[in-house]
């Protein structure tokens, strides 16, 4: 029951101790939003719990840890609750590093808050995006802002694509975009990961129950160049497009069991639907790739 600025300064104290340290090292602060949500709720009922819980989770989302320590003190008291405190001091370890934060649930079916969120070092990944983005998808059935915490990596617009496995490698999904859509990567991605996982018409929509056992990997798209000859390509370092009209196939670099630009051509016209290689136009096109750990 230390006094708010005193949490914090312990958790500053705590960053440095663990910056020191060669150990990866994770951080969970737990503890209860509102205890007041309900008239059945153990504390009893509030109108002014799920006010505080709102806040709460709205500066969470947003990132913005040290605005706790400005909450109406009055709002505290009556929201009867026991999670601001540890989450002082994790604000305290993240008040000196940029970080991305991502709410993944809310919920008070007792009459009681529950949080969950995950803050990380840095931007978030494009894996851990497309993976949040499919999660949200999964609980709340729409595709998700981007964070409002973006690295100038994804602030730029490019195309995308997104590849959803199993932990054996089975394929579970895999959609994306040549040229950019949206107003930035991270929205390429995030609106990229639920089509993958929902609106691919190979697979059945990605479950709940899967996730944890799904892998994501995302594909940044170099700007296509076209070629003349199968010498130009190359199916370790270059994805491949195959165009005649408006049939086109679209093949990823760097793909297990494709092991020369004769495969590679020939699986891209398949998908495009074209059995000649005659009057085809070629295009080669380098991809920056993310896999999850």
């Amino acid at each position: 029951l230390l006094p708010y600025e005193q949490l914090f300064e312990a958790g500053q104290i705590l960053q440095k101790v663990m910056a020191a340290s060669s150990r990866r090292i994770g951080v969970i602060a737990s503890g209860d939003l509102s205890h007041r949500l309900l008239p059945t709720a153990p504390a009893g009922y509030s109108p002014r719990g799920q006010e505080f819980d709102e806040q709460v989770m709205k500066i969470i989302e947003e990132g913005q840890l040290e605005r706790l320590k400005d909450l109406d003190k009055d709002l505290i008291n009556k929201a009867g609750e026991c999670a601001l405190r540890p989450l002082l001091i994790l604000a305290g370890i993240l008040s000196e590093q940029d970080f991305s934060s991502a709410v993944l649930s809310y919920e008070g079916p007792f009459g009681v808050g529950y949080g969950v969120a995950l803050f990380a070092p840095g931007s978030v990944s494009p894996p851990d995006l497309a993976r949040q983005a499919v999660q949200n998808y999964l609980e709340k059935g729409e595709i998700m802002e981007p964070p409002p915490q973006l690295s100038e990596f994804l602030e730029k617009k490019a195309g995308a694509f997104v590849s959803i496995k199993d932990r054996k490698g089975n394929l579970r999904g895999c959609i994306g975009t040549l040229e950019p859509t949206q107003k930035n990567l991270a929205g390429e991605i995030i609106r990229n990961a639920v089509q993958s996982a929902f609106h691919d018409p190979r697979f059945t929509p990605v479950k709940n129950e899967e996730m944890a056992d799904l892998v994501f990997s995302v594909d940044i798209i170099h700007p296509p160049e076209q070629v003349s000859s199968l010498d130009q390509l190359d199916p370790d370092q270059y994805g491949v497009i195959v165009k005649r009209g408006a049939q086109k196939g679209v093949l990823l670099p760097d793909l297990p069991g494709i092991d020369s630009a004769e495969e590679q051509l020939a699986i891209a016209r398949q998908k495009a639907g074209l059995d000649e290689t005659a009057d085809l136009e070629i295009y080669r096109f380098r991809v920056e790739r993310f896999m999850q750990e």
